[in-house]
């Protein structure tokens, strides 16, 4: 009987070593579950961040995008307009070699007191 209640103890003993183990280990494991999520939190607010960042940055692109037309436009425009003025500086620069000179007027007018 002694010898069934020694090891019945001895049952208890190792039932409640297994017990304070599996409750250490419990513990363990409930730290590093807290853990993770933490670190799960810290990295879904990084995400978060990034994804804003990453939308003001396509935001920007396309602001640049729209920005680079306009400026495409007006250098368009611009050349256009300098096309024209280039004709326009042609056609008077052939006017004036067509037309009399300064002193070539002044003759004309001497000549035309002369015949008068």
């Amino acid at each position: 009987m002694e010898e069934q209640l020694a090891s019945e103890r001895a049952l208890v003993a190792d039932t409640q070593e297994i017990l304070r183990r599996s409750k250490a280990k419990e513990q363990e494991m409930q730290d590093q579950l807290e853990q993770l999520m933490s670190e799960l939190e810290d990295a879904d607010n990084n995400y978060d961040k990034l994804m804003d960042g990453y939308a003001e940055s396509q935001r920007t692109v396309e602001r640049m995008k729209a920005d680079l037309g306009i400026g495409a436009q007006l250098v368009e425009k611009l050349q256009q307009e300098k096309a024209i003025l280039l004709e326009e500086i042609e056609e008077i620069s052939r006017e004036n070699a067509n037309a009399p000179s300064e002193e070539q007027l002044q003759k004309m007018h001497e000549l035309s007191f002369l015949h008068e």
